[in-house]
Protein backbone atom coordinates (compact mmCIF):
# COMPACT_ATOMS: atom_id res chain seq x y z
CA UNK A 1 0.00 0.00 0.00
CA UNK A 2 2.87 2.49 0.70
CA UNK A 3 4.02 1.77 -2.78
CA UNK A 4 0.62 2.79 -3.96
CA UNK A 5 0.27 5.86 -1.90
CA UNK A 6 3.47 6.71 -2.86
CA UNK A 7 3.41 6.62 -6.99
CA UNK A 8 -0.16 8.19 -7.01
CA UNK A 9 1.78 11.06 -4.84
CA UNK A 10 4.39 11.33 -7.45
CA UNK A 11 2.29 11.96 -10.34
CA UNK A 12 -0.04 14.01 -7.96
CA UNK A 13 -3.15 11.68 -8.48
CA UNK A 14 -6.22 11.67 -6.23
CA UNK A 15 -6.62 8.81 -4.17
CA UNK A 16 -10.21 7.85 -3.86
CA UNK A 17 -11.95 4.98 -1.60
CA UNK A 18 -14.69 2.85 -1.89
CA UNK A 19 -15.94 0.18 0.55
CA UNK A 20 -18.37 -3.18 -1.23
CA UNK A 21 -21.49 -2.94 0.81
CA UNK A 22 -22.80 -6.49 1.99
CA UNK A 23 -19.45 -8.29 0.54
CA UNK A 24 -19.82 -10.86 4.28
CA UNK A 25 -23.55 -11.16 3.76
CA UNK A 26 -22.93 -15.06 4.71
CA UNK A 27 -22.27 -17.10 7.80
CA UNK A 28 -19.16 -17.73 9.60
CA UNK A 29 -17.68 -20.60 8.96
CA UNK A 30 -16.27 -23.21 11.26
CA UNK A 31 -13.52 -24.48 8.98
CA UNK A 32 -11.07 -22.32 6.98
CA UNK A 33 -11.72 -22.54 3.87
CA UNK A 34 -8.56 -22.55 0.94
CA UNK A 35 -9.49 -21.88 -2.41
CA UNK A 36 -7.11 -22.70 -6.05
CA UNK A 37 -8.12 -21.26 -9.27
CA UNK A 38 -9.39 -23.67 -11.51
CA UNK A 39 -6.86 -25.08 -13.66
CA UNK A 40 -6.35 -23.11 -16.96
CA UNK A 41 -6.99 -19.83 -15.43
CA UNK A 42 -4.95 -17.08 -16.39
CA UNK A 43 -3.96 -13.61 -14.69
CA UNK A 44 -6.46 -10.99 -16.08
CA UNK A 45 -5.28 -7.90 -17.69
CA UNK A 46 -4.13 -5.36 -15.61
CA UNK A 47 -3.07 -7.83 -12.35
CA UNK A 48 0.14 -7.56 -11.25
CA UNK A 49 2.04 -10.87 -11.12
CA UNK A 50 3.31 -9.60 -8.12
CA UNK A 51 0.85 -8.53 -5.98
CA UNK A 52 -2.56 -9.65 -6.60
CA UNK A 53 -4.41 -6.81 -4.78
CA UNK A 54 -3.15 -4.69 -7.36
CA UNK A 55 -4.78 -3.46 -11.06
CA UNK A 56 -3.13 -1.34 -13.25
CA UNK A 57 -3.98 0.54 -16.50
CA UNK A 58 -2.81 2.74 -18.56
CA UNK A 59 -5.21 5.65 -19.90
CA UNK A 60 -5.21 8.55 -21.56
CA UNK A 61 -4.78 10.84 -18.40
CA UNK A 62 -2.16 8.38 -17.37
CA UNK A 63 -1.73 5.25 -14.75
CA UNK A 64 -5.15 3.72 -13.05
CA UNK A 65 -4.41 1.66 -10.45
CA UNK A 66 -6.83 -0.11 -8.27
CA UNK A 67 -5.71 -2.01 -4.60
CA UNK A 68 -7.81 -3.84 -3.47
CA UNK A 69 -8.43 -5.31 -0.44
CA UNK A 70 -11.35 -7.60 0.34
CA UNK A 71 -14.23 -5.14 0.32
CA UNK A 72 -12.33 -1.69 0.35
CA UNK A 73 -10.89 0.01 -2.76
CA UNK A 74 -8.45 2.51 -3.93
CA UNK A 75 -8.20 3.87 -6.78
CA UNK A 76 -5.74 6.69 -8.16
CA UNK A 77 -5.13 8.22 -11.43
CA UNK A 78 -5.02 11.77 -12.54
CA UNK A 79 -8.60 11.89 -13.90
CA UNK A 80 -11.35 12.63 -11.66
CA UNK A 81 -13.89 11.81 -14.05
CA UNK A 82 -12.06 8.26 -14.91
CA UNK A 83 -12.11 8.04 -11.54
CA UNK A 84 -15.73 8.50 -11.40
CA UNK A 85 -16.05 6.40 -14.46
CA UNK A 86 -14.75 3.29 -12.92
CA UNK A 87 -16.83 3.91 -9.79
CA UNK A 88 -19.72 3.83 -11.84
CA UNK A 89 -19.09 0.52 -13.08
CA UNK A 90 -18.59 -0.83 -9.93
CA UNK A 91 -21.84 0.41 -8.84
CA UNK A 92 -23.78 -1.10 -11.52
CA UNK A 93 -22.12 -4.52 -10.16
CA UNK A 94 -22.29 -4.00 -6.61
CA UNK A 95 -23.70 -1.97 -3.87
CA UNK A 96 -20.72 0.51 -3.25
CA UNK A 97 -20.16 3.08 -0.10
CA UNK A 98 -18.38 5.68 -2.77
CA UNK A 99 -15.95 7.21 0.50
CA UNK A 100 -14.46 10.18 -1.92
CA UNK A 101 -11.05 10.80 -0.85
CA UNK A 102 -8.94 8.17 0.63
CA UNK A 103 -8.65 8.51 4.96
CA UNK A 104 -8.28 5.40 6.79
CA UNK A 105 -7.32 1.74 5.86
CA UNK A 106 -5.98 -1.26 7.12
CA UNK A 107 -5.04 0.41 10.34
CA UNK A 108 -3.23 4.30 8.09
CA UNK A 109 -4.63 7.44 8.44
CA UNK A 110 -4.19 8.84 4.92
CA UNK A 111 -4.03 12.45 4.40
CA UNK A 112 -3.45 14.40 0.86
CA UNK A 113 -2.72 17.46 0.04
CA UNK A 114 -0.97 19.72 -2.09
CA UNK A 115 2.82 19.56 -0.57
CA UNK A 116 2.55 15.33 -0.44
CA UNK A 117 0.54 12.38 1.46
CA UNK A 118 0.90 11.61 4.71
CA UNK A 119 0.59 8.28 6.60
CA UNK A 120 0.18 7.84 10.33
CA UNK A 121 -1.10 4.90 12.74
CA UNK A 122 -1.93 7.02 15.74
CA UNK A 123 -4.29 4.57 16.63
CA UNK A 124 -2.20 1.66 16.92
CA UNK A 125 0.66 4.41 18.45
CA UNK A 126 -2.52 5.23 21.26
CA UNK A 127 -2.41 1.66 22.11
CA UNK A 128 1.03 0.62 22.16
CA UNK A 129 1.45 3.62 24.18
CA UNK A 130 -1.37 2.37 27.07
CA UNK A 131 0.29 -1.37 26.68
CA UNK A 132 3.16 0.30 28.37
CA UNK A 133 0.75 1.80 31.12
Amino acid sequence: MRLFLAKATEHNSPIQQLDINNAFLHGHLDEDVYMNPPEGYNVPPGMSAHDHCLFTKHTLAGLMALLVYVDDILISEPSLSDIQHVKDCLNDLFTINDIGDARYLLGLEIACSATGTFVAQTKYCNILIHIED
